[in-house]
């Protein structure tokens, strides 16, 4: 797995919870120096974790922006998961155990047509709010909403859905 920590936050913690994991580690941006954090980082064009997972054969990888409370992801074929495509693939499994009541996913107005139809697909709303996480995390309060988060990675899961840990799980296992 490739590991995109942006010389920020996650620099040291990422890799070694992903190693954790079970996970074999090619670390990149790893060593901050002060003034490196996000350096060419990009959410919408991650190139440089694409073109590492495709140079080493990696099975996935997951680029952090330097506060760490973003992630986007590249699968083994180079193809990028973004906020939405993360959004829908833990409403399936939440909505398929059960754990998602309402049946309601909060994001942006920057979301992609393609989640609100996968969502629909399986009789979960999506409702848009301005672009930002704080909006976001606004609106699933004052709604009781366990699942949101935007487009940029930004991922919020509040009390009642399935517990964050279990969550990467199943994240990481679709991925493989």
């Amino acid at each position: 797995m490739v590991v995109d920590c942006n010389n920020g936050a996650t620099f040291e913690l990422g890799p070694k919870v992903i190693r954790a994991l079970g996970a074999q580690v090619t670390a990149l941006n790893h060593r901050p120096d002060g003034t490196n954090i996000n350096l060419g980082y990009s959410a919408l064009e991650p190139q440089r974790l694409r073109d590492t997972v495709l140079s080493e054969h990696a099975d996935w990888g997951v680029q952090f922006d330097g506060d760490g409370d973003r992630a986007v992801f590249v699968d083994e074929q180079g193809r990028f998961v973004d906020g939405d495509f993360v959004l829908a693939i833990l409403a399936r499994d939440w909505a398929e155990r059960g754990l998602l009541r309402p049946s309601l996913v909060v994001s942006t107005v920057m979301a992609n047509v393609g989640l609100e139809r996968s969502l629909k697909e399986i009789g979960v709303r999506l409702e848009r709010t301005p672009v930002g996480d704080r909006w976001v995390t606004e609106r699933m309060r004052a709604c009781a909403v366990q699942l949101g988060g935007e487009q940029s990675g930004h991922i919020v899961m509040l009390d009642g859905g399935t517990p964050p840990e279990m969550a990467s799980t199943r994240l990481f296992e679709w991925l493989k």
